[in-house]
């Protein structure tokens, strides 16, 4: 989101799988996807999502 000006458009390609145990990060490790709402709003971006 950082790298996004504002009005730009975020994408989600893919398929995320459960987790990743043998990550080094904890979030990957539980499949987890951090999404900063605020920075989001703030920013005006547009998230989608293609599989």
């Amino acid at each position: 989101m950082e790298a996004t000006r504002a009005g730009g458009r975020l994408g989600i390609p893919g398929l995320y799988v459960t987790g990743d145990p043998g990550s080094e990060d904890s979030d990957a490790k539980e499949g987890t996807l951090k999404i900063y709402l605020g920075l989001v709003s703030a920013k005006a971006h547009t998230l989608y999502h293609r599989v």
